[in-house]
C-alpha cells in the first residue's frame, strides 16, 4: 500500500502527547501540520476523542489540544463509516 493511502487513527491520549512530549513553542507548528494531515484524508480521529478532551481539558482556557480537536471534527470524523459501529 502506498503511503498517501494510509490513514492514521489516533486516539485522545495521542493528542495529549503534543502537550507531555513537546515545548510550547513548538505546539502550534505542530497543530498545523496535523491539522494538514486532517485535510488531506490522513490522519482521523472518533468522535468520543473531543469529549474526552473535554474532561480532560487544562483548567487555564484556552486548551490547545481540545481546540485544535474541535476545530478539525468535521473533517477528521470523515463521513463517519470508519467509526459506525
Amino acid at each position: 500500500m502506498a503511503t498517501s493511502q494510509v490513514v492514521w487513527v489516533i486516539d485522545t491520549s495521542s493528542i495529549i502527547e503534543v502537550r507531555r512530549s513537546t515545548q510550547k513553542r513548538h505546539r502550534e507548528r505542530i497543530f498545523r501540520k496535523l491539522t494538514r494531515l486532517v485535510t488531506e484524508g490522513r490522519l482521523a480521529y472518533p468522535p468520543q476523542v473531543v469529549a474526552e478532551l473535554e474532561r480532560s481539558a487544562q483548567s487555564k482556557p484556552p486548551d490547545p489540544q481540545l481546540v485544535w480537536a474541535k476545530q478539525n471534527a468535521s473533517a477528521a470524523h470523515g463521513n463517519g463509516s470508519c467509526f459506525a459501529g
